[in-house]
C-alpha cells in the first residue's frame, strides 16, 4: 500500500515467524553466559553468512570475496565458524571459487549444521552482509556485525549515530541499524567489531530494544500463536 500497490486488505493475514521460536529464547547477554558447544567448549561460534553478489551495482552487497580474511579474522579471535553462502553464490564460477577458498580454511571438524534457524541457534555471534537474515538473527538477541558493501560505509558525514546518508541503500530496515555493529568493507575496524560484541557488547541495549520493537507481539504471546490461529481458520 505504502508503495502504490493496490492489494485487498482481506487478501492478507499475519502468521508472523514461527520458525524463529528455537531463537526467541535468548536474554542476548554473551558475556558470562555458557556459550554454544563448538569443537571445544570453551569456544565461541561465529556464523558467517554472506549474500550473493546481485543483479546490479545496487544490489553488489556481497562480501564473499573478501570472505577469507573475514573467516581469518574470526578464527584469531577464537571462534569455531559456521559458514553458509547464499545458495545463488554457488552459481557462477567466480561465487564456486570464493565459496571453496573459504571452506578451505575452516577445519573439517567445525560442525555446519544444515539449515539456517539450526546454525543461527548455535552461533554466539552473527557476521553478514545487509540481508533479511540479519532481521532473523536478531530473534537471539546477540550479537551481529554487518559488513558494508564497497558503495556505502561509515564516513566523516555521518551523524551522531555512525549512519549516513547512503546507508538507505543497504536494504536493511532504518530501525535495526543502530542495534549492528558495522564494518566498512575494507575490513580495518573488524577486530574492534568483534573485540566488543564478544566483550563489554555496547550494543546490546540497543540491540535488545530493535528485537522487541520488531518481534515484541512474538515475545509476549508466543512465536507460534498467529500461526496456529490462522491455521485452525483455514482448517475448519
Amino acid at each position: 500500500r505504502d508503495a502504490g500497490v493496490v492489494i485487498e486488505p482481506s487478501k492478507f493475514v499475519i502468521i508472523g515467524r514461527p520458525q524463529l521460536a528455537v531463537l526467541g529464547d535468548s536474554t542476548g547477554s554473551v558475556a558470562g553466559r555458557n556459550l554454544k558447544a563448538g569443537p571445544s567448549a570453551s569456544r565461541p561460534i561465529a556464523l558467517y553468512a554472506p549474500t550473493w553478489h546481485g543483479y546490479n551495482s545496487m544490489t553488489q552487497l556481497s562480501s564473499l570475496a573478501r570472505g577469507p580474511q573475514i573467516v581469518d579474522e574470526l578464527t584469531v579471535a577464537g571462534f569455531d565458524v559456521i559458514f553458509r553462502p547464499h545458495p545463488m553464490s554457488a552459481l557462477t564460477r567466480a561465487g564456486r571459487a570464493q565459496i571453496a577458498a573459504i571452506r578451505s580454511r575452516l577445519q573439517t571438524t567445525t560442525p555446519q549444521p544444515k539449515t539456517f534457524v539450526a546454525a543461527a541457534a548455535e552461533a554466539d555471534l552473527l557476521v553478514a552482509d545487509p540481508s533479511s537474515v540479519i532481521v532473523d538473527f536478531l530473534a537471539t538477541g546477540r550479537p551481529v556485525i554487518v559488513i558494508l558493501p564497497s558503495t556505502t560505509g561509515i564516513s566523516e558525514s555521518a551523524d551522531g549515530d555512525g549512519l549516513t546518508a547512503s546507508d538507505a541503500v543497504l536494504g536493511i530496515d532504518g530501525r535495526v541499524l543502530p542495534g549492528l555493529y558495522r564494518v566498512d568493507s575494507s575490513l580495518q575496524g573488524m577486530p574492534g567489531a568483534i573485540a566488543d560484541a564478544m566483550g563489554q557488547d555496547p550494543l546490546r541495549d540497543a540491540r535488545l530494544a530493535v528485537r522487541d520493537e520488531l518481534f515484541g507481539d512474538a515475545l509476549k504471546s508466543g512465536w507460534t500463536k498467529q500461526w496456529d490461529e490462522q491455521l485452525a481458520r483455514v482448517l475448519t
